[in-house]
């Protein structure tokens, strides 16, 4: 399995509106920035009030291997009803991360905040 950060995951900071669906791409390259075949990984992806493992899932993104695209990028999506559950309260800050599992080995490849920067219905489009 190919380890995108040198010490710990990469840091992917993301902002979604409240009610909107969200899309993340991620695209995985080695440290020469060479694409690197994902196709056989599986991926969990979970929004959660802190880092801590045992801090509750609030939502879980659907990862989904890009269909007919290159073969090392997924798309990690939230629904709006899902991202309808992340309130604003106090900091509207959340935490996220990505750990992918290729055989016995298991990797937090990516992790981040999650703002929550409105809600769709007072939000232009």
């Amino acid at each position: 399995m190919a380890t995108l950060g040198v010490c710990g995951p990469n840091i992917v900071d993301i902002c979604l509106v409240q009610g909107d669906t969200k899309l993340v791409r991620l695209t995985f390259t080695d440290n020469l920035d060479d694409p690197v075949d994902i196709s056989t990984w599986t991926f969990l992806s979970q929004v959660r009030d802190d880092f801590i493992d045992d801090a509750p899932v609030l939502v879980e993104f659907l990862a989904t291997h890009v269909p007919g695209g290159d073969l090392n990028v997924v798309d990690f999506t939230l629904t709006a009803v899902e991202t309808e559950g992340l309130v604003r309260t106090g900091s509207n800050l959340y935490r996220w991360d990505v750990k992918a599992t290729e055989g016995a080995v298991t990797d937090t490849l990516v992790a981040g905040d999650v703002t929550v920067i409105g809600t769709s219905s007072s939000s232009t489009k």
